[in-house]
């Protein structure tokens, strides 16, 4: 499954940055799929409220 950007991006520069972020997590093997991210958050016991904190943050 892809992981899309949470958005479209103002400049490319942003879009680049972005990029980088997760071809980092991918290089230090620390990236999952959204799929096994909300696994692993369900799995947690992550509350509605928490997970939309979260939600949010990642939004930016």
């Amino acid at each position: 499954m892809l992981d899309r950007a949470p958005q479209t991006f103002d400049a490319k520069d942003d879009a680049t940055a972005w990029l980088s972020a997760k071809r980092r997590l991918i290089e230090y093997d620390e990236w999952a799929s959204p799929v096994e991210r909300r696994t692993q958050q369900v799995a947690r016991g992550l509350s509605l409220e928490s997970y939309a904190h979260q939600w949010l943050e990642d939004r930016v």
